[in-house]
């Protein structure tokens, strides 16, 4: 055995090599380096000459009981060599003067710290990723992604459209919504409040202005989870360069809204930036704002109606009827009237109505009585 020029420790005896090409399964194999390393771990810090005397003098303490301290694994490797007499009369005259166990006790002992410490790193990093996904930054990420991901479902290329990241670029928003024929759309996505309520504040709707001035862009502000500072549920703001800022409160994901709001902003556009170049007044804004609030308190209430519906409607199942049957009800098939059978208790006879019954048993009573 030596180590080669790459650093690797080759085993080049003939007929270790011959045995583990026969009979050395991967459990065995790993046995063996545990014993090596073992020993290694022994003299770890020792003098680099060791000679064989001192080697046997330290390996001689160890324990007895190499069965009792290794894995499953290596207990089923040591079956299988005893089962070979040629090396079983290797291992027990080599066993008479090493004693494995206390050296791997020592080192399953070592290993396990190894392990602990190995667990210990694992829960601490776990701890870090889940304090990271509290964090409101790691929130903004992951509501920019859903909204770019649902803006791209609700806007496809084949009408045009472009969906941009652009949070990487300072001052650019989050999202650029482009097609051809319209104007750019910004769209700004905050993720506030996801457990604590928290609206967004108004810095946040300032500095989100100041960069669509800049840009010269309309734009559209979105709250994922809560209000904002100073807007009501929706609202539309003319900005000084005659774009529109759109926004919306609690949208959670609500890509139909966004696009009905990106429709919207194009519609805007057209009057005052067309050929006649209309000038909306704060009057007609304030029109503007109304309607749409109203609009979307329609909606809702439409959500909340069709909501109530749809719970009635799965209401209305056979689960009633197979309470009923389970329950072992007498229910019994409604007759026909027309089959019901009216008899008189003197003559017998039969009658279909009632009515025809109570006015034969008057005659019927009447012949009887001449009779007698």
């Amino acid at each position: 055995m030596h180590v080669n020029g790459d650093g690797h420790v080759v085993i080049d005896d003939r007929y270790v090599c011959e045995f583990m090409t026969k009979n050395g399964s991967a459990e065995f194999m790993n046995a063996c380096e545990t014993i090596i390393k073992s020993v290694c771990m022994a003299f770890h810090g020792q003098k680099t000459t060791i000679d064989v005397d001192e080697f046997m003098m330290r390996l001689d303490p160890w324990g007895k009981r190499i069965m009792e301290t290794v894995s499953g694994d290596v207990h089923r490797a040591v079956r299988e060599i005893k089962e070979d007499e040629s090396v079983l009369k290797a291992f027990d005259s080599f066993s008479q003067k090493i004693d494995f166990a206390k050296a791997l006790d020592t080192s399953l002992k070592r290993n396990d710290d190894v392990i602990m410490s190995h667990l210990m790193n694992i829960s601490t990093r776990v701890e870090q990723m889940n304090s990271v996904r509290n964090t409101t930054r790691h929130k903004g990420e992951e509501g920019e992604s859903g909204i770019v991901h649902i803006l791209e479902c609700k806007l496809p290329m084949r009408d045009g459209y472009e969906i941009l990241e652009t949070k990487s670029k300072p001052h650019n928003c989050d999202v650029l919504v482009k097609r051809v024929g319209f104007p750019d759309v910004r769209v700004e996505v905050k993720a506030h409040g996801r457990e604590t309520g928290e609206c967004v504040r108004t810095c946040e709707v300032k500095r989100f202005e100041s960069d669509l001035i800049s840009l010269n862009n309309h734009g559209i502000f979105v709250s994922l989870y809560s209000g904002i500072v100073g807007k009501g549920p929706i609202e539309i703001d003319l900005l000084p360069t005659n774009k529109f800022a759109v926004y919306v409160s609690n949208n959670n994901y609500d890509g139909d809204a966004l696009k009905e709001f990106i429709n919207l902003i194009y519609k805007l556009d057209g009057f005052v930036s067309g050929e006649d170049g209309l000038t909306i007044s704060t009057e007609a804004m304030l029109r503007i704002k109304t309607h749409i609030i109203d609009f979307n308190n329609k909606i809702g209430d439409l959500k909340k109606h069709m909501k109530n519906s749809i719970e009635i409607l799965n209401g209305l199942t056979l689960d009633t009827i197979e309470k009923l049957l389970s329950t072992g009800a007498d229910i019994r098939p409604v007759p026909n009237p027309h089959e019901i059978k009216h008899t008189c208790e003197h003559c017998h006879k039969t009658f279909t109505r009632p009515s025809s019954l109570t006015n034969h048993v008057k005659t019927c009573k009447q012949k009887l009585t001449q009779t007698d």
